[in-house]
């Protein structure tokens, strides 16, 4: 084998080629090979490194100055949760709200229709509800699954 086939066979041209190749003697060879193999994954850490130094932005932001006193750390952490958790709990009361107003109007009309729409109404929830549940947990799986195997394109991205 000569130097140029060993490059082809797979390993990158990012490679340092630094070939003291002996072509009759066959221990020189994987000697060379093992010392090209352990160059490519020293740069590949050297870029990991460089890359996780890079990464020191918080998620959230700060808005102010760091408060040390742990009733300004929960007033903090408690206005950050609400933030995310209001706009959840208003449409939830909403649409719950929807199907109050509903029952109340056909209960004006009759019992009987106020018996079937309940009874209608909790097994269409409850339904879809599961269906949701379902979905959303098999989303998570494949999402999980093709960011690991950094398949992007398969969750949308």
């Amino acid at each position: 084998m000569r130097a140029l086939d060993i490059l082809e066979l797979g390993l990158s041209l990012e490679i340092t080629p630094v070939l003291y190749l002996q072509p009759n003697r066959e221990q020189s060879w994987n000697n060379s090979l093992k010392f090209l193999k352990y160059n490519k994954l020293e740069r590949q850490s050297r870029k990991l490194k460089a890359m996780d130094d890079g990464i020191q932005e918080r998620l959230l932001g700060s808005e102010g100055k760091e408060v040390s006193d742990l009733k300004g750390k929960v007033y903090d952490e408690s206005k950050k949760i609400w933030r995310v958790a209001l706009p959840g709990i208003i449409a939830r009361v909403a649409s719950f709200g929807t199907i109050i107003v509903t029952q109340s109007f056909i209960g004006h009309i009759n019992s009987l229709d106020l018996a079937g729409y309940a009874l209608v109404q909790t097994l269409s929830v409850r339904f879809i509800n599961g269906i949701l549940i379902g979905m959303s947990s098999a989303t998570e799986t494949l999402c999980g699954q093709a960011y690991g195997a950094r398949q992007y394109h398969m969750m949308g991205i």
